[in-house]
């Protein structure tokens, strides 16, 4: 038997359903019912975050996961301003209990003109 936070940090790549397309024929929005970050939307993260936005990290984006702010289970949409770089180390201590909160804290002071989503 899996823990939960193994299963929800397995969970964070898979199922489509609703496909928004911008002007360039580029995958922008997959709303609610999807997990998968397209390529485009990565590089979206990649450029404004530019590392693990984890306090103190700073891991190129190269070794970085696209993460849910708020968890696609938790009805968290995939769109770019409810996504972050995590490097592995820390994607994996965020789907761990109690560690979601830490991030969440650190998040709320990430300033207003990132357009990050504050959980």
């Amino acid at each position: 038997m899996l823990p939960v936070e193994t299963i929800r940090q397995l969970s964070c790549d898979c199922s489509l359903t609703r496909i928004v397309f911008g002007p360039d024929s580029e995958i922008i929005d997959l709303g609610t019912k999807t997990r998968v970050v397209t390529p485009a939307l990565r590089r979206a993260v990649i450029a404004r975050d530019r590392h693990c936005v984890w306090p103190g990290c700073n891991r190129s984006a190269a070794w970085c996961n696209v993460h849910h702010i708020i968890h696609w289970a938790d009805g968290g949409e995939t769109v770019l301003t409810n996504l972050c770089l995590l490097c592995r180390y820390h994607h994996t201590l965020t789907h761990q209990q109690d560690t979601q909160n830490r991030l969440d804290q650190a998040l709320q002071e990430v300033p207003a003109s990132t357009g990050r989503t504050k959980p």
